[in-house]
């Protein structure tokens, strides 16, 4: 099995993740533009939502990806098998969770990520998966509580 998408929500506070996620497996629906197939993510100790897919099942073109309740998951491009392109993550309210860019399969560019009530969490540029520049921290209140040159 090949680990294709993995990004992370950081963990609520006051509760352990067992608590806040029953360690319970949740099934969502996957769709591309040549079929749809069922497959299952499962939340890890550390908060974070896997994704498994089968290598043999490569794909091209645009990608969307569901919550069981049928909201928008995760959304962009494949280019032989790898992202490219502007990814799109949401929470299950609906609300941005995350965007960055890809190039073959690595974050190249801008990406931010937000915290469940819409306000920006981070935000800085990576080139082939690796964080240069200077990157923004921010309060769940919008304010900036730091900067990192990388």
């Amino acid at each position: 099995m090949l680990i294709l998408f993995i990004y992370s929500s950081g963990c609520k506070e006051g509760k352990n993740n067992s608590q806040a996620s029953g360690n319970e497996n949740k099934d969502v629906v996957v769709q591309d533009s040549l079929k749809q197939k069922r497959e299952q993510t499962t939340q890890d100790e550390d908060y974070k939502n896997v994704l498994i897919e089968d290598p043999e099942n490569a794909k091209d073109g645009e990608h969307f990806q569901y919550y069981k309740s049928g909201n928008l998951k995760a959304k962009g491009s494949y280019r032989n098998g790898k992202r490219d392109g502007h990814w799109t993550v949401f929470y299950e309210s609906g609300l941005l969770w995350s965007e960055a860019d890809y190039k073959d399969g690595k974050k190249s560019g801008k990406a931010t990520v937000y915290y469940p009530g819409g306000q920006k969490r981070y935000e800085g540029t990576y080139e082939s998966d690796k964080r240069v520049g200077v990157w923004r921290f921010y309060d769940k209140d919008g304010h900036l509580i730091k900067e990192e040159n990388q």
